[in-house]
C-alpha cells in the first residue's frame, strides 16, 4: 500500500497536462428555466421510445424532445435517482422512497411505492442514491442498504460488516461496489460479497467509477486520487498524461461509451472525454459550452449523444455529429468570415481581424492574433503561395507573420484569377473591380480598376464563355465582358425583373462546373447560354431544388451545400447527410481546408466538418417521430388523453360528441430543431406546411373513420394514428330504417284521411253549386217571361254572373286542395290529387262555357266581334274574349276567374288591348268597348 501511494504522489507531483484551446464537440444547454425545474439533475436515463428521464431536485422530469413535464412524488421530495426497465417501469429513489412510474390511462405517470411495504428501519430514513436494473430484478441502493426488488417482493441485502458503500457499477455483466475501509467488492448472485483481490489499496479512497479496461480488466475512478488499472489482482494508477487533470479537479463520475472512449465528469472543471488509450480527446466544460463545470451524472443515449446532469441545468454533447466547434465564447475570435490553410497554418479571418494557429498540431495552442490586421475581414485566399487578405481596410499580402498593404481600395471582397490570364487577378470591392498584375519578381501588386463599375460588388464568377458575373450585396445581377486588355468593360448587362427575376434584392449565384445557377427569391434560375436568358430549373446535381430561402455553396469534387437558416445538408453524389448548425446568415461560408474538413464560419466561433466520419447512430433510421398523446378537448371530456405508445387496439372509437380531438406529436432527437407537418386522413387530403408546433386540434368532426399522420423535417417516416368516431343513435341505419317505415305509415294514414276529407268538401261544394244553379236558372226564366224585351241581355248577364261565380267557386276549391297538398307534402296520394287539380282545372278553362257565353253575347251584340275585328285585325281570341267581357261592363275582379287567371293578369292584358288598339292614357277602354 505504501508503494501505491508513493506512486500516487509521484504523478501528483510531477505529471502535468497542458489544456489549450481545441474544437470540440457541439453542446446543447438546457437551462433551469426551460426545464421549469430546479437544481442539480443527479441521474439520468432513457426509455425505449428515447424519451429523456431526470432525477431532479424538483422531481423525476420527462423530455421527450418537445416539451418537459415534472411529476413529483407524494411529499414532493428530491429524486435522486433514476433507472428504466424493459417493460417501461420508471424506477425512481428519494429519502425514504423509492418505487416505479408506469403510464396510466390518461397517459400520465402514476407512481407505485415499493418503500411503503418494506419492514425495515432504514428504508424510511436514508436516500436511495443508485439504481441498476438487470434482467430478473432492480438493486435500489442507499449508502448502507441494498434493495432488492425481483417483481414479487423487496428484499433487504446488507453490506459487509455493515460499513458504508458506494455507488454499484456494472460491467460486462458483474456488478461492483465499494466497501468504504475494506476495498471493491463484487455482488454474487446469491446476494453474498466477494473482495476484488488487489483492491485494498483503495478502502480510504472515494471509488465514483468503475469501468472495462481491455478484455478483461478495469479502470477504477476515484474522487480525489485519479484513475487506476486494475488487471487479475494487480492495482496500480493508470500510466496517462490525463490521469494529472483528475487530481486537480475531483473526478465525480464515468461511464465508456459505445465507441470504446471513456467520458469523466468532474466537479471542477466540466467533462473528459479519453481515447481507449487514455489519450485525451476533448475537454468541455464552461469556457467551451458547458452551463457550468460540476458533473452530477452522465449518460450516453441511443444516439451516441452524451448527457451530463450539472450543478444548474442539462447539457448534450453531440458525440457522433461531423461537426466539432471551436466556441467563442469569451468573443475573442468573433464572427468568421474567412479561413484558410496555409504553410501549415490555420488562418481566419474575422470581424476582429486575423488569427492563426498550427493546423493538426495535436498541442491545440490557442489562436494568435496577426498584429495590424484589426477590422473586418472578408477573404483569406492563397494564389501562388502568397496570402492574400482582403479587408475592409484593403488588400494585404500575410508575408511571416506580417501585413503588407497591397492595394488601399477598401472592401476586399472576392479575388479571382483571369480566364487565360495567368499573370492577372480580379477583385470586387466595396467601389467596383479592380485588378492584380505580377511584377518581374512574380509578386503580386495592384495595377488599375476598371472605371466603368464602381457599385460595390461581393461576389464573382467567370462563366464558360468568359463572361464575368458580378452579385451586388443589396440589388442587382449584372453580366460583362472585359476586353482583352483588361483595360475597360466593353459590355455590361443586368438582369431585373423582365428577365423573370421575381425580385431584384437578395439575389445569390453559384457556379457548378460550366453551369450558373441564380437564386431569386424562392426560385432558382441557370443561364441558358442558347437563348442567352434565364431557365427556371428544380433541380441540380441530380437532387431536388425545391423552393425556399437556403444558399447553394459549392465544395470539391462533385460536393456541395445546401445552407438553411439554422440546417445544412452536405450533397456527395446522391447522399444526403443533413447536419443542424446556423451559419452567419448575412455572409455564408463554407470553405474546403483540405481532403477531410470543411469550415463553416459562425457568428461565434466556427465548426469543422468531417465529412467522411460515418454517423453509427443516424438519426434518419433509427429516430421517428413520435404521436405522444391524443386528448378530447370537449367541456365533458377535458382532461381525457392516451397514448398512441401504449394503445394495443387496433382503432379507437369514439362517441359522437367526441369529435373535438388535440394531437400531441415530437421528434426524439435532441440535436435538432425541428418542425413538423401533418395531415387528417378523412378530413384533408395533403399535408401541411412545415411549422414548428408539436400538437394540432381538429373541431367538429363528422362520423366516420379517419387516420393523423404526422412527418418531421429530420425522417422521411410518418406516426400514424387511426380513429373512427361513430353516428349518434338517430343517425345509424336501424334508425333510418325504422324513421322511413314510420314515414311511410304515417304518409298512408294522413293520405286516407285527407281523401275523406276532400270526397265530402267536393261533394258539399257540388250540392251547393247545383242548388245555386238551379236558383239563377229560375230567376232567368221568371225574368224572361216579364221583360221580354230585355230577356237576351239578362240571359248573356246572368249565364256571365253564373259562369263568374262558378269559376271562382272552382278557384277557391283549387286554392284550397294546393293548401291541403302543402300541408300534407309528400304524405298526400299523388294521382288522386292531381286528379283532381285537372277536373278542376277542366272547369274553370271549359271551352263550352265560352262557346254558351258567346252564342249568347251574338244574340246580344250580333255585330261586335265583326267590327272590332275589322278594326283591329291583330286582336287574338283571347283580346276578344276580354273585349267581350270589357263590352257587358264586367269588372277586372269578376273577369278574373272567367279567364282563370289573376287580377294582376288581367291588368297585363287589358294593358296589351289597349296597346294593341293604340289608345292613348287618356282614353277609356271600357267606354270604347261599349260603343261598338
Amino acid at each position: 500500500m505504501n508503494r501505491l501511494f508513493n506512486i500516487i504522489t509521484f504523478w501528483g507531483l510531477w505529471v502535468s497536462f497542458p489544456v489549450f484551446s481545441q474544437e470540440v464537440p457541439h453542446t446543447i444547454s438546457f437551462s433551469q428555466t426551460s426545464q421549469k425545474a430546479l437544481d442539480n439533475t443527479w441521474m439520468i436515463a432513457q426509455d425505449d421510445h428515447s424519451f429523456m428521464y431526470f432525477a431532479n431536485n424538483e422531481g423525476l422530469i420527462l423530455y421527450d424532445g418537445s416539451e418537459w413535464q415534472t411529476f413529483t412524488l407524494p411529499h414532493k421530495q428530491i429524486i435522486r435517482s433514476v433507472a428504466i426497465d424493459s417493460k417501461g417501469n420508471i424506477f425512481t429513489g428519494a429519502y425514504g422512497e423509492f418505487g416505479y412510474w408506469t403510464q396510466d390511462e390518461n397517459s400520465q405517470l402514476q407512481y407505485h411505492s415499493l418503500s411503503e411495504n418494506v419492514h425495515y428501519n432504514l428504508a424510511h430514513s436514508e436516500e436511495i442514491w443508485n439504481i441498476v436494473v438487470k434482467e430478473e430484478y432492480v438493486l435500489l441502493q442507499s449508502f448502507s442498504t441494498i434493495y432488492k426488488y425481483d417483481y414479487r417482493e423487496v428484499t433487504v441485502i446488507k453490506p459487509p460488516q455493515g460499513l458504508t458503500i458506494m455507488f454499484i457499477h456494472s460491467v460486462r455483466g458483474r456488478d461492483f461496489l465499494q466497501v468504504r475501509g475494506k476495498g471493491v467488492f463484487e455482488i454474487l448472485p446469491d446476494g453474498g460479497f466477494r473482495l476484488l483481490a488487489g483492491s485494498e489499496a483503495l478502502a480510504q479512497m472515494e471509488v465514483v467509477a468503475i469501468l472495462p479496461y481491455q478484455d478483461s480488466g478495469l479502470i477504477i475512478g476515484t474522487s480525489l486520487n485519479g484513475l487506476f488499472i486494475w488487471d487479475n489482482g494487480l492495482l496500480q494508477p493508470w500510466a496517462i498524461a490525463a490521469n494529472r487533470l483528475f487530481f486537480e479537479n475531483q473526478l465525480n463520475k464515468g461511464i465508456q461509451l459505445s465507441s470504446g472512449a471513456y467520458a469523466f465528469g468532474t466537479i471542477l472543471n466540466g467533462v473528459y472525454i479519453l481515447n481507449p488509450d487514455g489519450s485525451l480527446k476533448w475537454n468541455l466544460n464552461r469556457k467551451k459550452g458547458l452551463q457550468n463545470n460540476t458533473v452530477l451524472s452522465v449518460l450516453e443515449d441511443v444516439q451516441q449523444n452524451l448527457w451530463l446532469g450539472l450543478d444548474k441545468g442539462i447539457d448534450m454533447i453531440e458525440l457522433n455529429s461531423p461537426l466539432i466547434f471551436f466556441p467563442d465564447n469569451d468573443g475573442f475570435l468573433g464572427t468568421v468570415f474567412a479561413s484558410v490553410l496555409f504553410e501549415g497554418q490555420l488562418y481566419l479571418g474575422t470581424n476582429h481581424g486575423v488569427y492563426h494557429r498550427p493546423w493538426g498540431d495535436k498541442s491545440q495552442k490557442n489562436f494568435t492574433f496577426l498584429p495590424g490586421s484589426q477590422g473586418q475581414v472578408w477573404e483569406l485566399k492563397v494564389v501562388d503561395n502568397q496570402l492574400f487578405c482582403g479587408h475592409n481596410e484593403g488588400t494585404f499580402r500575410i508575408n511571416r507573420g506580417k501585413l503588407e498593404k497591397v492595394s488601399s481600395i477598401t472592401g476586399g471582397w472576392m479575388m479571382l484569377r483571369l480566364p487565360d490570364h495567368p499573370d492577372k487577378l480580379i477583385q470586387c470591392t466595396y467601389t467596383g473591380l479592380v485588378i492584380f498584375a505580377k511584377d518581374q519578381q512574380n509578386t503580386w501588386r495592384f495595377s488599375h480598376r476598371l472605371p466603368e463599375l464602381r457599385d460595390p460588388i461581393q461576389k464573382i464568377l467567370f462563366d464558360k464563355e468568359g463572361f464575368l458575373w458580378a452579385l451586388n450585396p443589396y440589388k442587382g445581377l449584372s453580366r460583362l465582358k472585359i476586353d482583352a486588355q483588361q483595360s475597360h468593360i466593353q459590355t455590361l448587362r443586368s438582369f431585373t425583373k423582365k428577365d423573370g427575376l421575381p425580385s431584384e434584392f437578395d439575389l445569390d449565384i453559384t457556379q457548378f462546373g460550366d453551369q450558373i445557377v441564380i437564386r431569386s427569391d424562392n426560385q432558382f434560375f441557370t443561364f441558358d447560354y442558347a437563348t442567352q436568358g434565364l431557365l427556371p430549373i428544380d433541380s441540380i446535381m441530380g437532387q431536388p431544388l425545391e423552393p425556399g430561402q437556403y444558399s447553394l455553396i459549392n465544395g470539391v469534387n462533385d460536393e456541395w451545400f445546401k445552407v438553411y437558416p439554422r440546417m445544412a445538408e452536405f450533397i456527395k453524389e446522391k447522399e444526403v447527410k443533413k447536419v443542424s448548425v446556423s451559419l452567419v446568415s448575412s455572409f455564408t461560408n463554407i470553405i474546403a481546408l483540405d481532403s477531410q474538413y470543411y469550415l463553416l464560419g459562425l457568428n461565434s466561433g466556427y465548426a469543422l466538418y468531417k465529412k467522411n466520419q460515418p454517423e453509427t447512430g443516424n438519426y434518419t433510421t433509427t429516430i421517428r417521430p413520435l404521436i405522444t398523446r391524443v386528448c378530447l378537448v370537449s367541456e365533458k371530456d377535458s382532461g381525457f388523453c392516451m397514448s398512441p405508445l401504449t394503445f394495443t387496439q387496433p382503432a379507437l372509437q369514439l362517441k359522437h360528441n367526441q369529435n373535438y380531438l388535440r394531437f400531441s406529436f415530437t421528434y426524439p432527437d435532441y440535436s435538432h430543431s425541428s418542425r413538423f407537418r401533418y395531415r387528417l386522413d378523412g378530413f384533408n387530403e395533403t399535408l401541411s406546411e412545415w411549422g414548428n408546433e408539436h400538437f394540432k386540434e381538429y373541431s367538429n368532426l363528422a362520423p366516420g373513420s379517419y387516420t393523423f399522420r404526422v412527418q418531421n423535417q429530420w425522417s422521411e417516416n410518418l406516426a400514424t394514428f387511426s380513429f373512427s368516431i361513430l353516428p349518434a343513435w338517430y343517425e345509424t341505419i336501424w334508425a333510418q330504417i325504422l324513421w322511413v317505415i314510420l314515414s311511410m305509415a304515417t304518409v298512408v294514414l294522413l293520405g286516407q284521411y285527407q281523401a275523406y276529407r276532400l270526397e265530402q268538401h267536393r261533394r258539399e261544394k257540388e250540392r251547393l253549386k247545383q242548388q245555386e244553379l238551379e236558383h239563377q236558372l229560375m230567376e232567368a226564366r221568371n225574368e224572361k217571361l216579364q221583360l221580354e224585351v230585355l230577356g237576351k241581355s239578362q240571359e248573356l248577364a246572368n249565364s256571365t254572373m253564373s259562369l263568374v261565380r262558378k269559376n271562382e267557386i272552382l278557384l277557391d276549391m283549387k286554392r284550397e286542395l294546393k293548401k291541403i297538398g302543402a300541408e300534407f307534402d309528400q304524405s298526400l296520394p299523388y294521382k288522386y290529387y292531381r286528379q283532381i287539380l285537372r277536373l278542376i282545372d277542366g272547369n274553370i278553362t271549359n271551352e263550352y262555357d265560352w262557346q254558351v257565353f258567346e252564342t249568347n253575347f251574338n244574340q246580344v251584340h250580333d255585330q261586335f266581334f265583326k267590327r272590332l275585328k275589322a278594326d283591329y285585325p291583330e286582336l287574338t281570341p283571347g283580346d276578344l274574349q276580354l273585349a267581350a267581357f270589357l263590352r257587358i261592363n264586367l269588372p277586372s275582379k269578376e273577369i278574373a276567374p272567367l279567364l282563370n287567371m289573376s287580377l294582376r293578369g288581367i291588368e297585363n292584358k287589358r294593358y296589351r288591348l289597349r296597346k294593341k288598339m293604340g289608345l292613348k292614357p287618356e282614353d277609356n277602354l271600357t267606354e270604347l268597348l261599349i260603343k261598338y
